[in-house]
């Protein structure tokens, strides 16, 4: 029937009986072929027998590998690999077909669990079958490597118990010739990174076991970077930790030039209107903060509250890292920072329970250009608040400028702007 074999016909008489027995040994294939389907096995198949019973492979099939989902002698379901490649038609005709066979066209099944992946800068990534004590040498040659494989350094990830992702470094180099040898895991994968794109790092410094720069894959969050990186020590200050990311330091340069630009063009219309040796020397200051401004340095700090990677895992403060991304845990400060239109700007040493009050009379008190009801706290953690009850070790306090009133409202108004702008700045590099 599936080959248009002709059969002489058989012309039914009378009480004849037609008895269709029942099947005995079958085959299913699955996955890019025209007929997927359960097929019963006539004497000694082979899986060319059985790729032509579904109809052939279909154009889109990948042919460079079949794979055989089988039951052992001990009802086991074990894969095997079969390797088309280069000898399609004789791998095809020798590989012979078992009753419960089941044939997989281009991909592996979701729930088959005795498999390994190997990807990137390799001649023949994909899917293999794992056996107990497989290691990567036994699936990584040296000559499986591209011209412009990255050999010293590679990631092995792992999926843990949990279903927490576990990344492994391992040299290329080294596996391949026994040096430094990985056994490999149930669905472990294997990435070769490329010389020709940039491996995606991120940094972890200050109050970490092992601090450094650690290569990330594609979807790894702080937590997994600081669970590789050993945990916190002890001295570890996580209120004060700094999340900085490139990306948002670039929008923040475009930003603040764009803020420089326009209190630029506007003070410069206001000094045409100035009067008077105060309102003249508001102008040369404010023209000194944007030239400032201008020179500083932002830095694309995401606020991001940490904890141990148990804890903060699955949470919101558990973001997806970008190459590039850098995390600096300090130790516990001990002084509070006064910026502003305080007498002297100083570190005054942290007093549980001290009043905002007492910092500043450390500080030599207001100048008569403070602005008393503009004052905002910057913590830690990086945040702005203007409630001045709770101060905390690390914390930046800013107090405002205040122009006369005697000035105009617009000059005023972008006068202390351009000042908080660039006490928040220097705040934040605190």
């Amino acid at each position: 029937m599936f080959f248009g074999t002709m059969v002489p016909h058989i012309i039914f008489q009378p009480e004849d009986v037609l008895f269709v027995p029942l099947r005995e040994k079958t085959a299913t294939v699955r996955g890019a072929v025209r007929r997927p389907a359960i097929y019963e096995l006539s004497g000694q198949t082979t899986l060319s027998d059985l790729v032509g019973m579904a109809g052939g492979f279909l154009p889109e099939a990948d042919l460079k590998k079949v794979q055989i989902t089988r039951k052992d002698a001990s009802g086991e379901r074990v894969l095997i690999d079969v390797f088309l490649a280069g000898q399609l038609e004789k791998k095809l005709n020798e590989f012979l077909v078992q009753d419960g066979d089941e044939a997989e066209i281009s991909f592996l099944p979701a729930d088959v669990y005795n498999k390994v992946s190997i990807e990137g800068a390799v001649k023949n990534p994909g899917n293999y079958q794992w056996k107990e004590g497989l290691k990567i040498s036994d699936i990584l040659k040296e000559r499986d490597l591209l011209p412009d494989a990255l050999t010293e350094n590679a990631e092995l990830i792992r999926e843990t118990d949990t279903g927490a992702k576990e990344i492994i470094a391992f040299s290329p180099q080294d596996a391949v010739a026994g040096k430094a040898d990985v056994s490999l895991k149930p669905r472990d994968r294997i990435v070769i990174r490329s010389k020709s794109k940039p491996v995606p790092k991120c940094a972890i410094t200050g109050e970490v076991k092992y601090p450094g720069e650690y290569v990330i894959n594609s979807g790894e969050t702080v937590s997994s970077l600081i669970k590789r990186a050993g945990g916190f020590t002890d001295a570890a200050y996580l209120p004060g930790a700094v999340f900085t990311r490139v990306s948002v330091k670039q929008r923040e340069k475009e930003q603040l030039e764009k803020f420089v630009a326009e209190k630029t063009a506007t003070i410069e219309k206001e000094s045409q209107r100035a009067q008077g040796e105060e309102e003249k020397a508001l102008i040369e200051q404010s023209k000194t903060l944007l030239e400032q401004l201008s020179k500083s340095e932002v830095t694309g700090r995401i606020v991001v509250r940490l904890s141990r990677p148990s804890e903060m895992q699955g949470t919101a403060d558990d973001i997806a890292l970008e190459p590039g991304d850098a995390i600096y845990i300090p130790k516990k400060p001990a002084t509070v920072n006064i910026l502003g239109e305080v007498n002297h700007s100083a570190n005054i040493m942290y007093r549980p329970g001290a009043p905002i009050e007492y910092y500043i009379d450390k500080s030599g008190s207001f100048t008569r250009n403070a602005d008393r009801k503009n004052i905002f706290i910057v913590k830690a953690d990086g945040t702005a608040t203007r409630n001045l009850k709770q101060i905390d070790c690390g914390d930046v306090v800013v107090v405002g400028f205040l122009a006369r009133e005697r000035s105009g409202k617009i000059f005023r108004d972008v006068v202390q702007m351009v000042y908080e702008v660039s006490l928040s700045i220097g705040a934040l590099k605190k």
